[in-house]
């Protein structure tokens, strides 16, 4: 891929940064800044008219340099954190390729990168930031507003950052972790500093003012998400905001902003999200890029986590209610309510509708619809308050959906469900039994999985320990 420069900053430094790239770097910085383009079907521009047309599109409005100062500068933060992730996926590819583990068959095929390049920045986050604080505040002082020359200075931290030794550990770590499997999934993490009230239409349902926004002091809630362009700079992450707005779900107003939960979606390939791809076959691989991603944007607090995974023919078991009690105490939010008394919050408060959804995916791979069920109802927590591992949930979910009928849930099920959510107790020793031998027996018809009598122990022990917090 040949390479590009905006004119109007010839001989400038920024000139001097990318003259100092090899020619096939130069190549590397268009295809990050072209993102998601690359991977429409249809580019009727060539190379050059798409540089320059993007570059045209993807520059700061004047009305960007009036937003709050500490505020911008947190978006420019967040928008070089990605580019700079993106960098240090293609510099991996190019140096370690042959020592990543491979691609899941019709999955991501850079999902072993990926997740290897945010535990490498992961764990270089303080010299990270001082170069990107660096980076930013010449931007801010300047008022270059320019993404192209963005992308061009977060390789060059990332050519900086770059340690092969590094990336080789992390590339071991990734390994020691994994847990390859027969089924496609993915995940879709909702994130905000105003937890439930991001969208518009809760914290209109509560009577929240219209200047709540304001009580996320870092982002104001991401009603500047699309005015610095996030849609296409975390196109890797298959990033969006999600504001529950659907006659609003893919078109930008500027003169109302109404801002909401800043969304990763490692399914998606393109904007409006009509073809998708799983992330990977290997809940051990999933688990880590969902950790690592919560500490990349450590700025921006987790709230949920919707697990999508690809359905097919189960052991048709009714699910009672006991049985979507135990998924609550494995993956549900405990915790006071409005009255202080302890209840579960997911559906205590209506944050979620419906438990196990199922949706029809048109893949980006093959172009054919699949079966997908989505789980909605996990709170998402850092990783230093999560109790237990991640893929202990994620294995519950496998087994779950391939034991369990996944179908619209009974409504006396989620009357239940919704009344014991005030008053959560705890479930008996014999339900726990039983529902983890459900569960093995799901992941046994999978057929991927090993060591499936040590995994019912950690189960049964993870939700004896869980739902210690609940009355008798």
């Amino acid at each position: 891929m040949p390479g590009y420069f905006p004119p109007q900053f010839t001989d400038t430094f920024y000139e001097t940064v990318y003259e100092s790239f090899h020619p096939q770097e130069h190549g590397l910085i268009c295809q990050e800044f072209l993102g998601v383009y690359l991977r429409r079907k249809t580019r009727p521009d060539t190379f050059e008219q798409s540089m320059r047309k993007l570059d045209r599109r993807l520059r700061l409005r004047p009305s960007a340099w009036r937003i709050d100062a500490t505020v911008a500068k947190n978006y420019l933060n967040l928008v070089m954190r990605h580019y700079i992730l993106g960098a240090t996926v293609m510099f991996t590819k190019r140096h370690l390729g042959l020592e990543l583990p491979g691609p899941s068959a019709g999955c991501v095929r850079d999902s072993a990168a990926i997740t290897v390049a945010l535990r490498f920045l992961n764990t270089h986050r303080t010299e990270l930031h001082q170069q990107i604080n660096a980076t930013v505040e010449r931007a801010w002082h300047e008022r270059m507003g320019c993404y192209y020359i963005l992308c061009v200075m977060a390789f060059d931290i990332a050519r900086k950052l770059f340690s092969r030794k590094g990336v080789q550990r992390a590339i071991s770590e990734l390994r020691q972790r994994m847990r390859p499997g027969n089924t496609p999934m993915g995940a879709e993490l909702e994130l905000s500093n105003l937890g439930q009230f991001a969208p518009m239409d809760i914290r209109f349902a509560n009577f929240k003012g219209p200047a709540y926004w304001r009580h996320d002091t870092r982002f104001h809630n991401m009603q500047y998400y699309h005015d610095f362009f996030l849609d296409q700079v975390c196109w890797r992450l298959g990033g969006y905001l999600d504001h529950h707005i659907t006659w609003r779900k893919y078109l930008h107003l500027p003169i109302f902003r109404v801002g909401g939960f800043f969304e990763y979606s490692l399914v998606r390939l393109d904007y409006a999200r009509k073809r998708t791809l799983p992330f990977t076959r290997d809940i051990g691989l999933l688990a880590q890029v969902v950790e690592e991603l919560m500490e990349f944007v450590h700025d921006v607090t987790p709230f949920s986590m919707h697990v999508n995974m690809e359905y097919s023919r189960c052991l048709d078991i009714p699910a009672t209610l006991e049985d979507y009690k135990c998924l609550f105490i494995l993956g549900g939010d405990f915790g006071p309510g409005p009255d202080g008394h302890l209840m579960e919050r997911r559906i205590g408060r209506d944050e979620i509708r419906g438990l196990a959804h199922k949706h029809q995916h048109r893949s980006g791979r093959d172009n054919l619809l699949h079966t997908v069920v989505e789980f909605s109802f996990i709170r998402l927590l850092p990783r230093g308050q999560q109790s237990f591992p991640l893929e202990v949930l994620l294995m519950c979910l496998k087994g779950f959906l391939f034991a369990f009928r996944t179908r619209k849930e009974d409504l006396n099920v989620i009357a239940g469900l919704t009344q014991w959510s005030g008053d959560p107790r705890r479930v008996p020793a014999e339900t726990i039994d039983r529902f983890c031998n459900h569960v093995i027996d799901g992941l046994a018809k999978e057929g991927s999985h090993q060591n499936l009598a040590e995994y019912r122990e950690v189960l049964r022990a993870t939700l004896h320990q869980r739902q210690k917090i609940l009355p008798e």
